[in-house]
């Protein structure tokens, strides 16, 4: 049986998951969707570690996002820390900026718990993107 905390995480995987596909269902672009990804890479490693709930919630963006198995490889090699964090196109995701910063928030709240790193990592976000 999954213990309470078990239990909050995955409500918190789901409820993030189906923000992301709203929030997503405007951007048809793939390099967009993947620029995306890269962000939310560089905010799930905010503190230094992604657990394997980030990872697979990441995977399965990545998935319903319709990157390709290529992209879908990069970043479960990134995530696992296996390379440097490619630095996403700032420039392209200024386009789309109310929903990637939703969307960064959504992936911060989705353990329920919001760090002092990651709270860093919005806030430069969030003046990167203007």
């Amino acid at each position: 049986m999954e213990s309470r905390a078990q239990l909050d995480a995955r409500f918190c995987a789901a409820v993030f998951l189906g923000a992301i596909l709203t929030a997503m269902a405007g951007i048809e672009d793939p390099q967009v969707r993947w620029e995306l990804c890269k962000l939310l890479l560089q905010v799930a490693w905010a503190e230094h570690e992604v657990d394997a709930e980030a990872r697979q919630l990441l995977g399965a963006i990545a998935e319903r996002l319709g990157l390709g198995q290529a992209q879908r490889d990069e970043l479960a090699r990134l995530l696992s820390g296996g390379a440097p964090l490619p630095a996403p196109d700032l420039g392209l995701l200024r386009a789309h900026r109310s929903e990637v910063i939703e969307l960064a928030e959504e992936l911060v709240l989705a353990d329920g718990v919001i760090g002092d790193d990651e709270n860093r990592v919005l806030a430069e976000l969030t003046e990167l993107l203007g």
